[in-house]
């Protein structure tokens, strides 16, 4: 009696641990899925490689002090009449907004055009989806440029779930995300060794589909990249797709703010 009691005790020990360290990762689609998903009680992770995310890593890394992600022209505007102090980026149909100072290419925001300066943006994709997945308790920004630094970060929170939120576009689900995605569940994955991470089938899918296209060629046949070649921004393709080319952890803080967050 005495050792069932024992074994009882340590198996309900061991089930608690485990259940403990287990973390759920799931992948939401695009950024208007989003708007209908509550995801307080985890660590939401929003992804636009092409080329919004992609853009915000570049910035940060190039000096800007901090990025305000609107949803609409019309927010971005009242907030440079306030300070007319800050620039305006973005795009709308990948193209630059009239009256805006920057579009939404990686090459426009050089350490000449971007150091110290507050930048509002907004884009077709990308800060909708950042927008609406504030219901996380923490909001973090990646692209393939960052992919490593996020996944160094995440590993040092084990007990947070994880909800990966794909920008997608104009409310389709897009490839591109999906591959950075599965990126970082593959990093999770490798880092832990598969023990620790519950995934979602969506999240099983991700990581499934970056093993098989790891070169990343898929992006300039799938739509989105096909759009881009055709406008003529096809070496923003490139630079969106070379990975951890900055440690940049960016965070979105409780000011409305995307700053670069200390790993």
């Amino acid at each position: 009696m005495l050792e069932s009691n024992i074994f009882c005790t340590f198996a309900r020990f061991f089930n608690a641990l485990f259940e403990h360290t287990m973390r759920r990762v799931d992948i939401t689609l695009t950024g208007q899925e989003a708007e209908n998903r509550n995801f307080g009680g985890s660590i939401a992770v929003v992804i636009d490689v092409l080329r919004a995310t992609s853009v915000m890593s570049t910035a940060l890394e190039n000096g800007a002090s901090k990025l305000v992600p609107v949803t609409t022209v019309c927010e971005a505007q009242g907030m440079r009449d306030d300070n007319p102090q800050i620039l305006l980026g973005g795009e709308r149909n990948m193209d630059k907004i009239e009256g805006f100072d920057l579009d939404n290419s990686p090459y426009s925001y050089t350490p000449s055009a971007v150091e110290g300066k507050v930048i509002v943006m907004s884009t077709t994709n990308g800060t909708l989806a950042i927008n609406n997945s504030l219901t996380a308790d923490q909001v973090l920004v990646m692209s393939f440029l960052n992919v490593p630094a996020v996944a160094r970060y995440l590993l040092k929170k084990p007990n947070e779930d994880i909800n990966i939120v794909c920008a997608g576009t104009n409310g389709r689900f897009s490839i591109e995300d999906y591959l950075c995605a599965g990126r970082l569940v593959q990093l999770l994955l490798e880092a832990t060794h598969s023990h620790q991470i519950e995934m979602t089938d969506t999240a099983l899918a991700a990581f499934e589909l970056y093993v098989h296209n790891a070169d990343l060629e898929i992006i300039r046949r799938c739509v989105h990249g096909k759009r881009l070649l055709e406008r003529g921004y096809g070496r923003d393709i490139d630079v969106c797709c070379k990975e951890g080319t900055f440690g940049v952890l960016q965070a979105y803080n409780e000011d409305g703010q995307i700053v670069v967050k200390k790993l």
